[in-house]
């Protein structure tokens, strides 16, 4: 289910790729291809029963791959890639970006206005407090909150 208002753009080296039942909220934008470069980005592969909610936005010039059963909830924003900018003498438009793949993995729920940064694996059954901002990999089965994200606990399991 896509809603109304939502921009999906499919250009991209790899396409982009929705699993069953796969709902996308009114205002989300899909984006593997950015407005500051002429080079096609390249996708997004989203599992099984996952939602993408209101107001997301998706960069996906480098790849971003969301697992099965995965909640992203409004506002959440995941960037596949990062600008470059060690070279003080030009400008930082002009040094371009780099290409950062994330992945998150099962059963994962992105609370309300997080923001997961290129080159970050999310992994099996993690929730992100609301408002974090993820800057490294989070192992399965845990909570992480804050800014930067810090894992808070472990989600037990029997």
């Amino acid at each position: 289910m896509i809603e109304d208002y939502a921009e999906i753009q499919g250009l991209s080296t790899s396409g982009i790729h929705f699993g069953a039942e796969v709902s996308i909220g009114s205002g989300a934008q899909i984006r593997p291809t950015g407005y500051y470069s002429t080079d096609v980005g390249d996708g997004l592969v989203v599992g099984d029963r996952s939602s993408i909610g209101p107001n997301c936005f998706l960069g996906c010039w480098g790849h971003i791959t969301i697992g099965s059963d995965v909640m992203l909830a409004p506002g959440v924003r995941v960037f596949g890639d990062t600008h470059e900018f060690d070279d003080a003498g030009s400008t930082i438009k002009s040094q371009g970006v780099s290409k950062r793949p994330v992945v998150i993995g099962d059963d994962c729920w992105v609370a309300s206005g997080s923001t997961i940064v290129g080159g970050v694996t999310i992994g099996r059954g993690v929730v992100v407090g609301a408002g974090s901002v993820v800057t490294r990999d989070l192992p399965d089965f845990v909570v992480a909150a804050g800014n930067p994200a810090r894992v808070v606990r472990e989600r037990v399991t029997d």
